[in-house]
């Protein structure tokens, strides 16, 4: 699925809409009760599921100015659409993972230099990392994106039951329906 606005211009992707249908279950009658935001990285589950689809979703449920499109059609949606994070933590030693953006700004202070040689962040020097940290926290731009560890996000009961760790699910169509089973029954729909 896809997010549009109303120009139609594409404003971003949802790996998984769970859609029910009302008790006549008749016609076109499929509305989204949850989305669920697939990730690899163990650091970007407070993100997806606390802000990813958040500012989306509250325009496309009040307003005319987003919309959840399944190619040309628009989807209806809940009053109330849940959001879940799901993850596969693999059985094998991958690296956890970092969101992308939050890389390249530690990155940045890590390997600043110039033309007299490297300059950057000395990270056994721990008052300049603590720096960093508070630099990074305090930034308007990162402030809400880092105002949760994904250890915090586990520790909370309402936000830990949103989150789905999938494994042993070995073919594409038997993880999609895990999702929605587990989106469904989570929404109180089954």
């Amino acid at each position: 699925c896809e997010w549009r606005d109303a120009k139609g211009r594409l404003c971003g992707e949802v790996d998984v809409a769970v859609l029910a249908h009302d008790a006549a279950g008749q016609g076109d009658s499929a509305f989204v009760v949850a989305v669920v935001e697939m990730k690899s990285g163990w650091f970007e589950l407070p993100y997806a599921l606390r802000l990813q689809h958040s500012l989306k979703l509250e325009e496309a449920v009040v307003g005319n100015t987003m919309f959840l499109c399944s190619g040309q059609r628009r989807l209806k949606l809940a009053s109330c659409v849940q959001t879940f994070v799901a993850t596969l933590i693999p059985p094998n030693r991958f690296v956890i993972g970092l969101e992308p953006e939050l890389l390249k700004a530690i990155c940045k202070h890590l390997f600043a230099g110039n033309s007299q040689g490297p300059a950057g962040l000395d990270v056994d020097d721990l008052s300049a990392c603590s720096q960093l940290h508070g630099a990074l926290r305090s930034d308007p731009a990162w402030r809400q994106r880092l105002s949760m560890s994904s250890a915090a996000l586990l520790a909370d009961p309402s936000l830990r039951a949103r989150v789905l760790v999938l494994g042993g699910v070995p073919e594409a169509h038997g993880m999609a329906r895990s999702l929605a089973n587990f989106a469904l029954r989570c929404c109180g729909k089954i």
